[in-house]
Parts: C-alpha cells; sequence; structure tokens
C-alpha cells in the first residue's frame, strides 16, 4: 500500500489573476486509492447560492415501508381552491412532511459517516505505521455501505 498524495492542479499567473476566489480541495475516495480534486471558482457565490438547499426525493426513502405512509398521510388532506390550487398546497404538504420523515429516520446517517471517517482516517494512520490494513478495509467497506444508503 502507497501513502502519496499526488494529485495536484495546474495554472498559470493569467489564470490565477482570473478566478482570485478559486479553491482547490481534495475529496475523499473510499472505494478507491485515487482521490477526486475539487475546483471551485467562486468560493464566496457557492455558500450564497445554495443556503438553502432545494428539496430532491431520495430514491433511498422507497425502501423504507413508512415513505408510502407519510405521502399518502400528506396527500390525503382537502385543500379548497381550483385544482391546480389544490395540487400544489398538497405537494407542499408532502414535500414538509417527507423532509421532516427524513431527517427522523435517515438523519443519523450523515452522522455516521463522519464518526466512521473520522476513525477511518485514524486507522489508516495508525496502519501506515504498524502495517495492519485489516481494520483499513474493514472500515472502508462499512462507509461504503452508509454512503449507499445516504
Amino acid at each position: 500500500m502507497i501513502w502519496e498524495r499526488l494529485h495536484r492542479g495546474v495554472a498559470n499567473y493569467e489564470w490565477l489573476a482570473r478566478f482570485p476566489t478559486r479553491r482547490v480541495k481534495h475529496l475523499n475516495c473510499f472505494t478507491s486509492d485515487h482521490w477526486p480534486i475539487l475546483l471551485s471558482l467562486d468560493v464566496n457565490g457557492e455558500h450564497q447560492k445554495w443556503r438553502k438547499k432545494p428539496f430532491r426525493f431520495e430514491a433511498m426513502w422507497v425502501s423504507d415501508s413508512g415513505c408510502r405512509e407519510v405521502i399518502t398521510r400528506a396527500w390525503d388532506c382537502t385543500a379548497n381552491g381550483t385544482p391546480m390550487f389544490a395540487t400544489t398546497t398538497k405537494l407542499k404538504r408532502c414535500k414538509n412532511s417527507l423532509k421532516a420523515w427524513s431527517q427522523d429516520h435517515f438523519g443519523n446517517e450523515k452522522k455516521s459517516i463522519k464518526q466512521t471517517k473520522n476513525k477511518l482516517w485514524k486507522t489508516e494512520d495508525a496502519s501506515a505505521r504498524f502495517g495492519d490494513f485489516e481494520e483499513v478495509d474493514r472500515l472502508k467497506r462499512e462507509l461504503n455501505v452508509l454512503q449507499d444508503k445516504e
């Protein structure tokens, strides 16, 4: 096992002057020995743009039996007004119900991922010194399962 980071970005002075707020960040990849690099050109604009995370229906929700129940309860409300207004009202209610339900049922995944990553980094450091890689492999597999769930 080789413990070297060779991932780099290259730029000239003109490019650096054109993108003064650029940032290069090494991301983690637990399924490969290659780590991706994230290049952000406008770090300030990035944070302002995504302060409020847009709603996305997560495919993993379907694997849980409670998802159907949450959607059914949210959709079975009576909304007065035009058919379009009633549909919009039901969709908003469904979105809010799913967000709350997801936080209760899947919110611990992010915490588990963070804890497992921290454990993995410490274990990698120890295994680089002592040569025991079994625990590193086990933690990588565990992290992959957690990320699949997420």
